[in-house]
């Protein structure tokens, strides 16, 4: 099946006997030669059948897929519907808050792509947010085993870890991250509130600078670095610190009350 847009509208159609190869190349020909004649261009989605487990309804579907993974590459794209195609499409239901969709459709991409850690990694957050963590964390090892450089796996990991109160294991996780991406508020921030919880005051204090320099806006981090401040004895930084914090949440009773027996000492 093949479905294409142009100005705004779609068009689909069946071409009964064609592979796939036959199809990408007429696609391609019809793209190139409109391309000689008008100003307009017209982008193509391609689904074959049989493809996995759909069934032939859902090839008009799966070509739209592969239609939306176009939109990413520009006007005048065509292509075939592939994991990355599946895996927008389970994006797409992700944030839908469809989750069992979601869930079909990184499957089908792993199908077809084992290695795909997008697809892996996010069929891994949906188990965690269906509350299986055992089968995230599964797939979380999976994609460290495939590409240890990733480093929202390794975070993913130290999530479920922390949520499990397995806090040793999640540091161990988040330095690891951290040593991959230093850019990414939530790594150094996580690092840091457990090393508070620990009572190593002056480590947790560097990496909630770190977060702080990475994120200004966010009242947490500056809470965290107010309670180190305060815990070292450096009361003035702790009440700015604090005050930061109360600037961005004022209705955090927590630091409002940190704040004034800054004050009073």
């Amino acid at each position: 099946a093949i479905g294409g847009y142009c100005k705004n509208s779609l068009y689909l159609c069946a071409l009964p006997g064609m592979g796939l190869p036959d199809a990408v190349q007429m696609a391609d020909d019809f793209v190139n030669q409109l391309a000689t004649r008008r100003p307009e261009t017209v982008s193509i989605g391609i689904a074959p059948f049989p493809l996995l487990a759909y069934d032939k309804r859902h090839t008009w579907s799966n070509a739209c897929k592969a239609l939306d993974h176009g939109a990413f590459l520009g006007p005048g794209s065509v292509i075939a519907v592939d994991a990355v195609s599946l895996n927008i499409s389970g994006d797409r239901h992700y944030h839908l808050d469809e989750m069992d969709y979601a869930v079909a459709e990184y499957s089908a991409a792993l199908e077809l792509d084992p290695n795909n850690t997008n697809a892996r990694n996010s069929l891994g957050v949906c188990f965690a947010e269906l509350d299986d963590g055992a089968a995230a964390e599964a797939e979380f090892k999976i994609v460290t085993e495939i590409d240890p450089d990733e480093p929202m796996a390794w975070y993913n990991l130290g999530m479920l870890s922390r949520l499990n109160g397995r806090n040793e294991a999640a540091l161990a996780y988040f330095k690891k991250a951290y040593a991959i991406q230093s850019d990414f508020f939530e790594i150094p921030f996580q690092i840091g509130r457990i090393l508070s919880e620990q009572c190593r005051w002056t480590e947790a204090l560097e990496y909630a600078e770190k977060a702080a320099e990475l994120h200004q806006g966010h009242w947490s981090v500056h809470s965290l670095m107010g309670i180190c401040l305060a815990t070292l004895d450096r009361i003035p930084e702790a009440i700015r610190a604090y005050t930061q914090s109360v600037k961005r949440n004022p209705n955090n009773p927590w630091d409002l009350s940190a704040l004034g027996c800054l004050f009073d000492a």
